[in-house]
């Protein structure tokens, strides 16, 4: 957990320009690292706290995860509107459901939920900002990885069986990989990338010239992809392979009937293993990629269980469904995350009962985490 936590601190500080922390950011890193353990034991063994809130589960708030569950502290972290207590060995996430659940969603609603969603009338807000009305999807790959925010961190729970240490890691390896294939692939922006804060073009050209580089190859069958040439929608009807390291896009490839490749733990992974592709090793990860591998999934059953996961986790899960208050990124202007702050100010207020009785269940039911459901 502390290694990931430096790693991860030394990453979020570079520039956009670089592909590898420097030793300035490294340094920088492993004083935020011990910076977090020493005050982690203050308020442990000083302040007498008996319970961690914190505001994710990356960073230094990692480090003070691992001090905290060293002396079996609990853990309250908060993630897309949702506050959920982790465990003492294995990570909890703000995607974790209870399948029992879902038999309270009906089909219509699932299905109705997400023909919104893909039209950007949905709850989630990386996915409506994947929407566009511009089409070229006849000249465009059906091969399509689907990329990360590089300096983001890809733990907030810790596959320690994943076969790539970061963003960066994976797709070096896998533009390596691909410059055997003989099809065509699509290296697709991130959408919200320049609202979190990355110049992500720069970053990716600047990895695809240290590949060509060091090994001496020519990426010509790989494009780089803007997210408004087209939708994920034009995207998932005609997909061949979808690659993701653990994003979103990993589940609703799998509405579309198309099961994905990922690379570390999610949602699918957890719940339902064998509706994806996981590598267990580089040579697996090399067949998936290169190899004829049957991505179709015919089964109506499994499609519409997974539009039900879909509205689950955007309906369920989220407590801005009752707030409806405005989603913020790490790059967004001082204006934007001010007024962002008076809306959720009003809006806790107006919902004080309901979040104070969602709050009440967390602490006395001992319940694992909040939910939207009344």
């Amino acid at each position: 957990q502390i290694l990931h936590s430096y790693w991860d601190t030394s990453i979020v500080t570079m520039n956009d320009a670089e592909i590898n922390p420097s030793r300035l950011n490294k340094f920088n890193a492993s004083r935020s690292v011990f910076n977090s353990i020493f005050y982690s034991l203050y308020l442990i063994n000083i302040k007498k706290v008996n319970l961690f809130v914190l505001g994710h589960s990356v960073y230094g708030s990692r480090t003070m995860m691992a001090v905290a569950r060293l002396y079996s502290i609990p853990i309250l972290n908060y993630a897309n509107w949702n506050y959920h207590f982790q465990k003492q060995y294995i990570d909890s996430a703000w995607w974790d459901i209870d399948l029992e659940k879902l038999s309270l969603i009906k089909s219509k609603d699932a299905n109705e939920y997400f023909e919104d969603r893909i039209i950007g009338k949905g709850k989630y807000e990386d996915a409506n900002n994947a929407v566009t009305k511009k089409s070229s999807s006849n000249t465009l790959p059906k091969n399509v990885i689907f990329l990360h925010i590089f300096k983001d961190s890809a733990f907030n729970v810790i596959d320690k069986k994943r076969i790539f240490k970061d963003y960066f890691d994976w797709i070096s390896n896998t533009l390596l990989i691909v410059s055997e294939s003989s099809e065509l692939w699509s290296l697709r922006l991130h959408p919200s990338a320049s609202r979190w804060g990355e110049d992500q073009i720069c970053t990716i050209n600047n990895i695809i010239k240290d590949i060509e580089l060091k090994n001496n190859i020519s990426l010509k069958n790989v494009v780089i992809e803007n997210s408004n040439q087209r939708s994920n929608i034009e995207i998932l009807n005609n997909a061949n392979k979808i690659v993701t390291f653990n994003g979103t896009i990993h589940l609703e490839a799998l509405c579309f009937g198309v099961k994905p490749i990922v690379i570390s733990e999610c949602m699918m992974t957890r719940y339902f293993p064998n509706s994806v592709f996981k590598p267990t090793n580089l040579n697996e990860y090399k067949k998936f990629l290169l190899e004829n591998i049957n991505t179709i999934i015919k089964e109506e059953n499994d499609i519409i269980k997974y539009k039900k996961l879909i509205y689950y986790r955007e309906n369920f899960i989220s407590l801005n469904n009752i707030l409806k208050s405005i989603y913020t990124y790490r790059g967004d202007s001082e204006d934007l995350n001010k007024m962002a702050f008076r809306d959720l100010k009003e809006k806790c207020e107006t919902h004080k009962e309901i979040l104070s009785k969602k709050f009440k269940n967390l602490f006395t039911d001992k319940i694992s985490k909040t939910d939207s459901i009344l």
